[in-house]
């Protein structure tokens, strides 16, 4: 199936026609990217298994969308491209920025250290995600 060999099966289990054929001439990286996001079914587990919230964005972004409630924040930025300085602790961590770009390079950067469960959540610019993180914030 020709859906499969684009994207993961994750993105093309809830990806619509048209959101796929924009997929087939987007760069490499960003098909990646999207293909990596989490469900918000797997949010949810997540955060039912005491999952933490990190929000990687600028102070200055919070003046779009405020943090969620609960959620740790370790803005990713040039200096603090390892999170090496950032507590994090033990569990699932659901990672989230403004649309999932730094989620995703945190994510890897978290991977390569050993951490398991990392998930790239989005943000407030992926409307199905962010609805998930929200309602899974409230319930902490």
């Amino acid at each position: 199936m020709a859906l499969r060999r684009i994207v993961a099966p994750s993105l093309a289990r809830t990806a619509s026609a048209g959101s796929v054929q924009a997929l087939k001439g987007a760069p490499a990286l960003c098909r990646r990217q999207l293909a990596s996001l989490a469900t918000p079914d797997e949010i949810a587990a997540a955060l039912a298994k005491g999952g933490t919230l990190v929000d990687l964005r600028t102070k200055e972004e919070f003046s779009e969308t405020p943090p969620l409630q609960g959620a740790l924040h370790a803005e990713w930025d040039r200096e603090n491209e390892t999170l090496a300085d950032v507590p994090l602790p033990n569990g699932p961590l659901i990672l989230y920025c403004r649309s999932g770009g730094r989620a995703e390079k945190a994510k890897a950067v978290l991977e390569a250290r050993g951490y398991q469960g990392v998930l790239n959540a989005g943000g407030p610019t992926k409307p199905e995600l962010w609805e998930a993180l929200e309602e899974g914030s409230r319930k902490k």
